[in-house]
This record gives structure tokens, C-alpha cells and sequence, in this order.
């Protein structure tokens, strides 16, 4: 119907004048293909920098990789040295609570045999005292028992 008549459209004229494309372009910047060109032209340039002063663009010197293994020996030396700190300030912890340990038992064993001494000289008075008492019984007891032999007499 539109291709027979010559003063009618055709198809591809109503394709064009509606945007039968969708909006896309497909030419070298259709679908959003502008990032391509961007990405080049950071990856050529140095990052947008011109490659100037090896900043970013993946040249390293023989000056930089030596001062990383400078740095790399540096930063494990400090580590090294507070390894080492802390070991000592952990052992030094750990042998005065030992050591405080070992003085408190200490103790207390010499007030447990403080205490066993005590007990046993306690003991010991209250067996003497117990045996002066009896031996000044028996005393009384034979003075009493000639006392009376004499009264009887």
C-alpha cells in the first residue's frame, strides 16, 4: 500500500520521521561507546596527566621498589621491636604474679605453722597446768589424810 504509490510514504520514511531506532545511534558513539575513547585516552595519557613524573602510570623505578623494600624492612623492624616489648612486658607480668604467688603461699604456710605452734604450746600449758593441779591435789589431799591420822591420835 505505502510502496505502490508514489505520493505516499514508504516504510523507511515513517521509520525515520518516528525514531524506529529507539534513540539508539549505531554508529562509533552509539550505546554510550564514548567511554571507550575516555578509557584510552587515561590508559595513553597517564590518567589525564600526560604521563609526566611516572604519577600513575605504571612505570615503577629502580629508586621506588628500593625504598618500598627499605620501607618493608622498616616497618617489619618496628614490628619486631614491639613484638619483643610486648613479650618482655607479658613475661615480666607473669613472673611478679608468680613470684607474688609464691610469697603469699609462703605466708600463709608460716601462719599455718604459726597457728600449729600456738595450738601445740596451748595444749602443752593446759596438760602442765593440769598436772600442777593434780600433783597440788594429792598434796592437799595427803596433808588432809595426816591431819586427821593426827586428830586421831
Amino acid at each position: 500500500m505505502f510502496n505502490n504509490n508514489a505520493s505516499g510514504y514508504s516504510l523507511s520514511d515513517i521509520a525515520a520521521v518516528t525514531d524506529a531506532n529507539n534513540g539508539r545511534n549505531n554508529g562509533w558513539f552509539g550505546d554510550c561507546s564514548w567511554w571507550i575513547i575516555i578509557l584510552f585516552l587515561f590508559c595513553f595519557n597517564g590518567w589525564g596527566f600526560g604521563g609526566n613524573g611516572n604519577w600513575m602510570n605504571g612505570t615503577t623505578t629502580r629508586e621506588e621498589v628500593a625504598y618500598g623494600f627499605d620501607m618493608n624492612n622498616l616497618e617489619n623492624g618496628i614490628r619486631s621491636i614491639q613484638n619483643g616489648l610486648c613479650d618482655g612486658f607479658y613475661n615480666m607480668n607473669t613472673s611478679l604474679l608468680t613470684g607474688f604467688n609464691s610469697l603469699q603461699n609462703a605466708q600463709n604456710q608460716g601462719f599455718a605453722g604459726l597457728n600449729t605452734v600456738i595450738a601445740n604450746s596451748t595444749s602443752n600449758i593446759q596438760q602442765d597446768l593440769n598436772a600442777i593441779n593434780i600433783a597440788n591435789m594429792q598434796n592437799t589431799n595427803a596433808i588432809t589424810t595426816q591431819l586427821n591420822a593426827l586428830g586421831t591420835q
